[in-house]
């Protein structure tokens, strides 16, 4: 048997010893009827008792009744009215689902609690004697031993069997009740003071009291209960519209898709590492990592997903976002920071950041969490400009940045936290999200416009011509490469799509090293193809070697830049045209999506499925 089933079995004795000794001493001398009076009273009002869910706590007014009988009649009224009481209180209660055992302990505890304060109490009634309307001070002993007396008997019983620490659990039982505790005491002077002026008069008029008590505040909860639901709604909506916002993100910079969410993640886990509680601050954290990028809605698509790098007008526009994402918020009224945490996560610790060049702590504490969470993500995230890095090298650049442009000691808690990430949890952590089949319901984008050039129409035309002779896959592919090659040099290559092996296989090639990459595989979803055969949309200029680095390796990365479009079979992708190269002209993106309309429109009429297996 645990401690603590011992300590519960010698509470629950102790207690029923008393209140049965309490009925014995009244029922042998002869009770007087205010007595009587006050206990029915301190027993009625358990029963009206209004419980609190949020608080923990009951309240109600037979603290008063129930002291006011100890101190007018002794300890055994005192005791058994709290004893009613708490078996008026656990009926009440009953049906939660509450244990025989806790039962009993909740009716054994306040009488033992109340028999040793109002017997201590009667101890000094020698002293009471000698000083002028002396009850009072009997009161004060008595409500003085009995409140935190009862807190003391439920915090053992508390701190014994959940294994919690005793002073936590004191603190937080006494900071629910105290104030309910002192009330009582005060009542109960003042239904003392009344008792003794007019008699049992007064208890008779105290009699409908509980009742009135109880109605009243259960209509005041009510009312407050519709607030709190009110209050609720608000915050969903105000949820939705967070999320609707980070979606809008989301669509706006596919080359980013997926970033807004993992920074979302580690700013909490490295705000909780470094003792973050403020319930406003996590919510604006929350809030802030989804919607940092709100700004970048109007920023124009072809600065976002540049390959290259940005012209002084075009950074100036990048950077605006911080300030433009911040004046969209402001027309929400939230209830928590998030507003500064947007427009501050590009300040710099030094004070060389923008949009206003503050430094050290007088940047926001979200911000400056959000700011090395998101030079993490997007330094170990593919990007159209560069492959992804490893996280050593990422955790080396935040290491040199440490100081200029971030917090040291969030540069080193974040370290820290990635230093008990696991092999296989940073696999999923940095993993790029699969194809999900919601991407085979997007509808293709049209060409752009073409441009009135005769030459590249005729090209477009002869390719047309063989397409239509085209017997297998790997020819019509081979021929599409080829119209490519024409146009940008370099290698093309055709990746087919196979559905149940969720790869992209290359089928066909043509150029300088068409035989290398003969057979090899991609994982949709990784490298430029794979972004490419899962966001459904042309990407042009981005770094080869981000295919080379997902099953390429035996490629000569003798190109530097590649252009990849989706082949589109009716509604869905069957494939995407790659061309490996070391620049494109102005036409490119139209010229692609040309050659790649007429590929699946070839493979479509001769109802050729490009599968190949590896």
């Amino acid at each position: 048997m645990t401690w603590a089933s011992w300590y519960i079995r010698i509470v629950i004795a102790g207690g029923t010893a008393v209140l049965v000794v309490s009925v014995l001493n009244l029922a042998g001398h002869g009770t007087p009827a205010a007595a009587l009076v006050l206990v029915a009273l301190s027993c009625l009002s358990g029963i009206a008792g209004v419980r609190l869910p949020a608080a923990g706590v009951t309240v109600s007014s037979s603290d008063m009744f129930a002291l006011a009988a100890a101190v007018l009649y002794g300890p055994a009224a005192g005791t058994l009215a709290v004893g009613l009481d708490s078996i008026a209180m656990v009926w009440h209660l009953r049906g939660r689902n509450h244990g025989w055992r806790r039962q009993w302990f909740s009716v054994a505890a306040s009488p033992a609690a109340m028999w040793l304060a109002s017997s201590t109490a009667f101890g000094l009634a020698g002293l009471a004697d000698v000083v002028p309307h002396g009850w009072w001070l009997v009161l004060i002993v008595c409500a003085g031993l009995y409140f935190p007396g009862n807190a003391a008997l439920v915090t053992l019983a508390v701190g014994l069997s959940d294994r919690q620490p005793l002073l936590t659990t004191w603190r937080e039982i006494c900071s629910r009740s105290w104030l309910s505790y002192v009330g009582g005491a005060y009542a109960a002077a003042l239904l003392i003071a009344l008792y003794q002026g007019v008699g049992l008069t007064a208890l008779v008029l105290l009699l409908p009291l509980p009742f009135l008590l109880s109605y009243t505040l259960k209509i005041s909860l009510a009312r407050a209960d519709e607030q709190i639901r009110h209050l609720e709604a608000l915050q969903h909506h105000h949820e939705s519209t967070i999320e609707a916002f980070a979606h809008a993100v989301d669509a706006k910079d596919q080359v980013t898709h997926g970033h807004i969410r993992r920074v979302q993640t580690d700013c909490l886990k490295l705000a909780a590492r470094i003792g973050v509680s403020d319930p406003r601050e996590v919510r604006a954290l929350q809030a802030g990592a989804l919607l940092h990028d709100l700004g970048k809605i109007a920023t124009p698509e072809h600065i976002l997903n540049k390959p290259g790098p940005l012209t002084t007008a075009e950074l100036a526009q990048m950077q605006a976002h911080a300030v433009k994402g911040a004046e969209i918020l402001s027309a929400i009224q939230f209830d928590y920071p998030v507003i500064p945490i947007v427009r501050h996560h590009h300040e710099n610790w030094d004070g060389t950041g923008y949009p206003d060049g503050l430094a050290g702590e007088a940047i926001p504490l979200g911000a400056r969490i959000l700011q090395v969470v998101d030079c993490f993500d997007a330094l170990t995230s593919d990007r159209p400009y560069r492959p992804r890095m490893t996280t050593t090298e990422a955790l080396a650049i935040l290491r040199n940045r440490r100081g200029s442009m971030y917090d040291p000691g969030l540069v080193d808690a974040f370290v820290a936290m990635r230093a008990e990430v696991t092999d296989t949890d940073e696999g999923e952590a940095d993993a790029i999200p699969p194809r999900s089949a919601s991407h085979t319901l997007e509808t293709p984008q049209l060409p752009s416009a073409a441009p009135h050039h005769l030459d590249r129409m005729g090209l477009v035309c002869a390719f047309a011509r063989q397409l239509a002779d085209a017997q297998d896959v790997t020819e019509a592919g081979r021929q599409a490469c080829a119209a490519g090659i024409l146009m940008f040099g370099g290698t093309g290559v055709f990746y087919a799509y196979d559905h149940d092996a969720d790869r992209l296989h290359a089928v066909a090639a043509a150029g300088a090293d068409e035989l290398a990459f003969i057979g090899t595989t991609l994982v949709p979803g990784r490298g430029v193809t794979g972004w490419v055969a899962v966001n459904r949309r042309i990407l042009i200029g981005a770094d080869a070697r981000l295919d080379q680095s997902e099953g390429s390796e035996n490629v000569p990365p003798r190109r530097s830049r590649c252009l990849a479009t989706p082949v589109w079979n009716g509604s869905d992708v069957i494939g995407v045209l790659t061309w490996y190269a070391d620049a494109f002209q102005d036409q490119a993106p139209w010229f692609a999506e040309a050659v790649s309309e007429a590929l699946g429109d070839s493979l479509t009429a001769l109802a050729l499925v490009p599968v190949a297996k590896a």
